[in-house]
């Protein structure tokens, strides 16, 4: 009976905590709405557990297995519709969502009126002092509770099979955490079913938390993205630690209590301290382990192998960068200079023919503009600036590009949207002309793929070690051929305000040179979303 309590509390916990997690991020959409109101439909079944067996009252027992079994029908339906958000297949599957919003609505409505046909009454079952009785209807809500589930898991898999990468890894692990959550929670309804089995697999309420805590900040689900801080992971530890440490003292007080038979203040006392020293060598060797598997060294190491791990990273992706733009050279010029030679070899037999003159200037004048655009494009690649260094509040930075592209914004009829504090001072140390003219690349890419009453969401968080830009719109998105070379130096997609073509490989040449990086996330007509990364600079120069 305690075990089933402390799983209940523990899971009511750790799903408020998933859902303020996902509510507070940044922007609110629909589907973050959506998995909130179903953590919390969780949260208090397992809280209705918690009181349930812990009650001494028939009545209040009775008020909470019935508050159980009124959410209970609540669960898939949440789940189905976050499905159908997730795998965006909504509109294929909405006639199928309203009928299961007209079922299970009548369902939690009869259960509230009346509760005689779904929990008649609690009774003494395989040890619990109060168990649940089941009523005519709770068979009919159990049936139809599974074949919701199956419905939902039948469109995960079918979305899986034709998802990206990204999206695969999302679809899997949340359909792990779920199946974990029904096969464990399932367990409770066995001694309803006058089944002698006890409910162990409970405990799979707030692993079910924990795994979506996990996709969500591994993973991005939901289109989250988190910056783990050092100080936040040893924060959650220390918040487990306290609560294991409350639970082992309260387990120990009862076993000690039932086998020494003692009912003073100082046995209690003495246990609390016993279990105290057990927790400080515990304590130092998980900060040692985070250190070491998480973080995979100490602060100061972090800090010396980050610099030169900077350093490397400059010099190997540029090193790269200009072997593959050689190629791309050699590859561009075949084609004009074919052409070139060929006219050459005909020009001594036909230099009086009039119209072969005419053709010849054409077509030389224009395969030497294609010459000398590819030399303009490697020269301004290969050409690296100094960077004039200095302290910039990237928020302002993003706010007066945000200015400057407005006009561009209202013709395309495409929202833009902030999701970073307005009075933030976001400081980093970099060169602000070089930085501004890489995030414009970026931002002007996605209001040009971007359609009309599209949207595209700016957003910026600093971490222990700088500073993650994300730039995401609802655009037509790069097939797989194109996601492979968008970073090939003459691939080019938009143009600054002065009309020349720029590359996204010379935006992506900023940020490196800023020992930064970029990162995309793409998919053809859901949209697109830059990532860029900047460490806090110290001396590049």
């Amino acid at each position: 009976m305690v075990y089933f309590a402390i799983c209940g509390l523990i899971g009511f916990i750790t799903g408020i905590s998933c859902s303020l997690l996902v509510i507070l991020s940044k922007p609110r959409t629909p589907i973050k709405i959506l998995w909130c109101l179903y953590g919390l439909v969780i949260s208090l079944w397992g809280f209705g557990a918690f009181s349930l067996f812990t009650t001494n009252n028939h009545d209040i027992a009775l008020f909470w297995g019935r508050i159980c079994e009124d959410v209970v029908p609540i669960i898939p339906l949440f789940f189905f519709h976050f499905v159908l958000l997730l795998t965006n297949t909504w509109q294929e599957h909405r006639k199928a969502m309203f009928v299961y919003y007209i079922l299970f609505g009548m369902s939690t409505v009869t259960a509230a009126f009346f509760p005689q046909f779904y929990v008649p009454n609690v009774s003494p079952k395989l040890g619990f002092l109060y168990y649940i009785d089941a009523g005519i209807a709770f068979h009919i809500v159990l049936l139809l509770l599974f074949y919701t589930y199956v419905h939902g898991f039948i469109i995960l898999y079918k979305s899986y099979q034709k998802a990206s990468a990204i999206r695969r890894n999302q679809y899997k692990y949340f359909a792990v955490a779920t199946f974990l959550l029904i096969a464990g929670t399932t367990t409770s309804y066995f001694i309803v079913l006058n089944i002698p089995i006890f409910p162990y697999g409970v405990i799979t309420l707030p692993i079910h938390d924990l795994m979506i805590c996990y996709i969500i900040l591994k993973h991005h689900l939901m289109d989250i993205r988190i910056i783990i801080r050092k100080g936040v992971i040893y924060t959650l530890l220390a918040s487990f630690i306290t609560l294991f440490y409350l639970l082992a003292v309260y387990s120990l007080e009862k076993l000690f209590h039932s086998v020494i038979g003692y009912h003073s203040i100082i046995g209690s006392i003495c246990t609390m301290v016993f279990i105290a020293f057990l927790f400080i060598p515990l304590k130092d060797y998980i900060q040692s382990f985070v250190d070491k598997y998480f973080f995979k060294a100490s602060y100061a190491q972090m800090i010396e192998q980050n610099d030169l791990l900077r350093q490397q990273s400059v010099r190997a992706q540029r090193f790269q960068m200009m072997s593959d733009l050689s190629q791309k050279i050699i590859t561009e010029l075949r084609s004009p200079l074919t052409v070139l030679i060929g006219y050459g070899y005909q020009l001594p037999k036909k230099i009086n023919d009039q119209d072969f003159q005419h053709k010849f200037t054409q077509v030389y004048f224009k395969e030497l503009e294609r010459l000398q655009a590819l030399v303009q494009q490697l020269s301004s690649f290969s050409e690296t600036k100094p960077l004039n260094l200095q302290n910039i509040n990237v928020r302002e930075l993003m706010d007066e590009l945000v200015e400057h592209i407005s006009d561009n914004l209202r013709r395309n009829e495409v929202k833009l949207f902030k999701y970073y504090h307005e009075q933030a001072e976001l400081m980093i140390n970099a060169d602000r002309e070089q930085l501004k003219r890489a995030l414009y690349v970026f931002l002007a890419h996605s209001i040009k793929s971007t359609p009309a009453k599209g949207q595209i969401w700016v957003g910026m968080e600093e971490s222990m070690e700088g500073l993650e830009i994300s730039i995401k719109d609802t655009g037509n998105g790069f097939s797989a051929e194109e996601l492979s070379r968008i970073f090939d130096p003459l691939f080019s997609t938009t143009k600054n305000e002065d009309d020349v073509d720029v590359p996204l490989a010379q935006a992506q040449n900023i940020i490196t040179h800023h020992s930064g990086k970029v990162m995309v996330e793409s998919q053809v007509n859901i949209g697109t979303e830059w990532i860029i990364q900047l460490p806090i600079l110290r001396n590049f120069n």
